[in-house]
C-alpha cells in the first residue's frame, strides 16, 4: 500500500499481510488478513460490490471500505470541486455507521477508490487543479470526522497511472492518508491479492 514513486517519504510495505477487495473470492491458498468492500460512490450508499463471507472471515477490526469517488465533472453546478469531494466524503461517513453491511466493517481508513469507472475525472495538465480539489475535500473531510473513538483516516486507492494522469507527478495532498496502490495480479480463482503494512490502520503521509 505505497509507492516511492508517487511519495517523497521511502513508502513502507510488507508481504506478510493479504487480503481482497469489493467481490473479489476468498482462496485458501490466501490468508484473509483483511477485506476492502465497497459501501458507495458519489453520494449514494450501495451493498454492490460487498463480500459479505470476505468481511466475516477477515474479522471486524480487519474489515474496510472504499468509496468511489466521481470526479469534478460530475458536480452538481452550485458547489466547488472541493466541496464536491467533501460532499462524498460526508456521504462515506455516513454509510460508515448506516450502510446494512456497517456492523461488518471496524478499520477506520475510509479509501477514496479514483477511477475513470466512477466518472467526471479527465486527463490532462488543464485538469490537474479541479481533480486535485476534489481528493484534497474528500481527504480533508475524513480527517476532520476524526475522534478519539472514531479515529477515522483517509485513504487513496489508485493506480500509479491514474496518478499521473488525473492528479499530476508534482500534487502530494496536504492531509495525511493512507496510499493502496492497486495493479497486482489476481490468482487463478479470480482472487484479487493486496499487500498491507498492518492489519490495522496506520497513518502515511
Amino acid at each position: 500500500m505505497g509507492s516511492s514513486e508517487l511519495l517523497v517519504q521511502r513508502a513502507e510495505a510488507s508481504s506478510f499481510y493479504w487480503g481482497t477487495d469489493s467481490n473479489s473470492a476468498t482462496c485458501l491458498e490466501v490468508p484473509q488478513n483483511f477485506y476492502i468492500g465497497r459501501f458507495g460512490y458519489g453520494i449514494t450508499g450501495s451493498t454492490y460490490f460487498f463480500n459479505t463471507q470476505a468481511a466475516q472471515t477477515a474479522g471486524k477490526n480487519s474489515t474496510y471500505l472504499f468509496w468511489g469517488l466521481e470526479g469534478p465533472g460530475l458536480a452538481p453546478s452550485d458547489i466547488t470541486a472541493y466541496q464536491w469531494g467533501w460532499q462524498q466524503a460526508s456521504t462515506a461517513l455516513n454509510q460508515w455507521s448506516n450502510n446494512p453491511n456497517a456492523p461488518l466493517v471496524g478499520g477506520y481508513t475510509l479509501f477514496a477508490d479514483i477511477e475513470s469507472g466512477f466518472g467526471g475525472w479527465a486527463v490532462g495538465n488543464t485538469e490537474y487543479s479541479s481533480n486535485q480539489q476534489v481528493v484534497e475535500g474528500f481527504l480533508d473531510r475524513i480527517a476532520m470526522a476524526s475522534t478519539q473513538t472514531t479515529p477515522f483516516h483517509p485513504g487513496i486507492y489508485i493506480t500509479p497511472l491514474d496518478w499521473r494522469g488525473y492528479l499530476g507527478t508534482a500534487f502530494r495532498p496536504s492531509t495525511s492518508f493512507v496510499l493502496w496502490i492497486s495493479g497486482c495480479y489476481s490468482c487463478n480463482r479470480s482472487c484479487l491479492l493486496y499487500t498491507s503494512p498492518s492489519p490495522r490502520d496506520r497513518q502515511k503521509s
